[in-house]
């Protein structure tokens, strides 16, 4: 459904709805979306990641990670981030600018791995890190866990590499596309931590 595009407040709200209910049905346009960082060779990179939760007023945007990832060391240098998110039924798009900081350890870490399915914790489980080069293909995995689902004592392994990566929103940047007329708008956050809404040609 297109949003009101007439409206800055009702078109904000709809991308925060949209955004909240893609964790809470773990489905919708915004589920996944692209994150982007500064690389360490001064190159973005942009990877496609799972929205997993968005906190009251889109404080902040919360993603699961592997900490031996290159984001994370990119993160640790410029914690300057951004997402594009897209919907492409109401021809929406979303960017979000702010600061990422990296979390690992703590009572907010531990209940989003109590709450990851068996199935998923696979993804934490490699013995080498992402990315480490291959001599040929091969998940990574220890041996006898491809094709299966690992243990609840197996998934264990993977608890220590369980990273949350939060994205604290400070500018979004809205463009609808619309055959009788695009609309740009442009939330900004001040420094009370309000939203402030300024239109722009898309």
């Amino acid at each position: 459904m297109k949003p009101d595009t007439n409206d800055a407040v009702a078109l904000f709200n709809w991308v925060v709805d949209g955004l909240e209910a893609a964790t809470e049905t773990g489905d919708g346009a915004f589920r996944h979306f692209a994150l982007a960082t500064n690389g360490l060779d001064g190159a973005p990179a942009v990877r496609t990641v799972v929205l997993r939760s968005v906190e009251e007023d889109l404080s902040a945007l919360t993603v699961f990670t592997d900490g031996r990832t290159e984001k994370i060391r990119e993160i640790n240098a410029d914690s300057h981030a951004s997402a594009m998110f897209y919907d492409p039924d109401a021809q929406v798009q979303v960017r979000v600018t702010g600061r990422a900081t990296i979390v690992s350890e703590g009572p907010e870490v531990d209940a989003a791995w109590d709450a990851t399915p068996l199935p998923s914790r696979k993804s934490y489980m490699t013995i080498a890190a992402p990315a480490t080069a291959l001599a040929s293909p091969s998940s990574g995995l220890p041996d006898g866990l491809d094709g299966r689902v690992p243990t609840e004592a197996e998934s264990v392994a993977g608890r220590a590499h369980f990273t949350l990566i939060r994205l604290a929103p400070t500018r979004v940047e809205i463009v609808v596309l619309d055959r009788d007329g695009n609309r740009g708008l442009s939330a900004t956050r001040n420094d009370t931590g309000v939203w402030q809404f300024l239109w722009r040609v898309p």
